[in-house]
């Protein structure tokens, strides 16, 4: 009240003073016109509501709106609120106390223009928030980014730094300080895992003739003993007894690796076996970790030329072979959880007219492939196996003695062919180690 009361003063000490200079000589004028605006400040400073006015789930500017129609002021918002309104004005109400109130109610202030304008407009307070910079040691700056919109869609600004691994927020204290802790308890060093492996080529069906799944299963159910029997009975099917002989050597080991390492001695040695490749890496908890041992041949040429130069020709490349990719996730007693994928491809290849030119391009050929996913829980410095995609291989030999190989008509005599057809299965020994 006070604050309106000097305002009308003010203006009228104006008004008074530049009446003054200019029209000394009317004084009847000017006692006229200073009693008339002195009337208007008074008489337009009590705008009053002339009925109720209930709103609900209005914005801000509805309401202001609604004020707008029932009273001759101007009201004008420099942001208006999205958020609904739930009021209700009473009749005889004055606009600058129904102004406060909304002023009160969405955080802003009452500013007055005139005697028929106002406007609302936000209060700069320290809930703006401030800036905090966090540098990040172990998680990246767009993981942490998009975890912190997600907690805080509204109340937070988040701004990622990607290229030095830093994020930058602007909030009030209180949230600040709660991301402190949030930031605090993730961005801490994760476990890794050493993951071994060895890519075994093994002879169709060789696992299943040998017992492999009794070795690695049972290992602990059979005591040490030692057997030999000569002209033995047994029986097969419905042909009645059959007469045989037969050896077995069975020993309690201390643990399953060591029949497994026992087996594997005794398969190579028959080269039924063999370890194409035994790899080994490091990966961090769900990263992932790829193994790839693949052939390229070439399928096509890419040909570009430029004005005024060479064509260049650039060859087209296509891969095949053995891609393991895993997963690993680490859990608090040191057990791990791994995602596997295996893909196993090769190229078949066409004959062309001549016999011994195979060739693999866009004009012939294709590329057959095997695939498998799974996800297993296995403890820490655990083995297991996967696998059991089949390979078909066809190798055709040529020998011949120089020179006289390639003599027509006797040639055939210094020269001989030898074809090879193999069928493997393919096993993946995967040994964890957390670390």
């Amino acid at each position: 009240m006070i604050f309106r009361i000097s305002s009308i003063i003010r203006k009228f000490l104006g008004h008074l003073l530049c009446i003054f200079q200019k029209k000394k000589e009317n004084k009847k004028y000017l006692f006229i016109l200073i009693f008339s605006i002195f009337i208007r400040e008074i008489s337009f400073s009590q705008y009053s509501l002339p009925h109720d006015i209930e709103m609900s789930d209005s914005t801000l500017r509805e309401v202001l709106d609604e004020i707008e129609e029932c009273l001759p002021v101007q009201i004008k918002v420099d942001e208006d609120l999205k958020d609904p309104l739930n009021l209700f004005f009473r009749e005889g109400q004055k606009v600058e106390e129904v102004l406060e109130m909304l002023a009160e109610i969405t955080n802003k202030k009452v500013r007055r223009i005139s005697s028929k304008k106002y406007q609302l407009e936000s209060m700069s307070t320290e809930k703006e928030g401030k800036l905090k910079e966090y540098h990040l040691s172990y998680l990246r700056s767009r993981e942490v980014c998009d975890t912190l919109k997600e907690l805080f869609p509204s109340e937070v600004k988040v701004a990622n730094l990607e290229s030095r691994n830093k994020i930058i927020i602007m909030a009030t204290d209180k949230k600040i300080q709660e991301i402190d802790k949030i930031i605090q308890e993730i961005d801490i060093e994760g476990k890794q895992v050493k993951v071994y492996s060895q890519v075994l080529d093994i002879s169709k069906d060789l696992f299943h003739e040998l017992g492999f799944d009794w070795l690695y299963e049972k290992p602990s159910k059979q005591k040490n003993q030692f057997s030999v029997s000569v002209l033995g009975e047994e029986s097969a099917g419905n042909s009645g007894p059959v007469l045989g002989s037969k050896w077995n050597l069975i020993r309690q080991f201390s643990n399953a690796a060591e029949v497994l390492g026992l087996s594997f001695k005794l398969l190579e040695a028959k080269q039924d076996l063999k370890i194409t490749s035994s790899p080994a890496i490091l990966i961090a908890h769900g990263n992932t970790g790829e193994f790839k041992i693949t052939e390229e041949v070439i399928v096509g040429e890419k040909k570009e030329k430029k004005k005024g130069e060479h064509t260049s020709v650039e060859p087209i490349f296509k891969e095949a072979g053995l891609i393991l990719k895993v997963v690993p996730y680490i859990h608090q007693d040191s057990s791990v959880t791994l995602d596997i994928s295996l893909e196993l491809s090769d190229f078949k290849y066409r004959q062309t007219n001549q016999k011994k030119d195979w060739n693999f391009n866009s004009q012939g050929g294709s590329k057959i492939g095997r695939s498998l996913s799974t996800r297993i829980h296995v403890k820490n410095k655990e083995t297991v196996f996967i696998g059991g995609l089949s390979r078909f291989t066809n190798r055709n030999t040529e020998n011949k003695v120089p020179f006289l190989g390639d003599i027509p008509g006797i040639g055939h005599l210094f020269r001989s062919e030898s074809k090879k057809e193999a069928e493997t299965e393919m096993y993946i020994k995967i040994f964890v180690e957390v670390c």
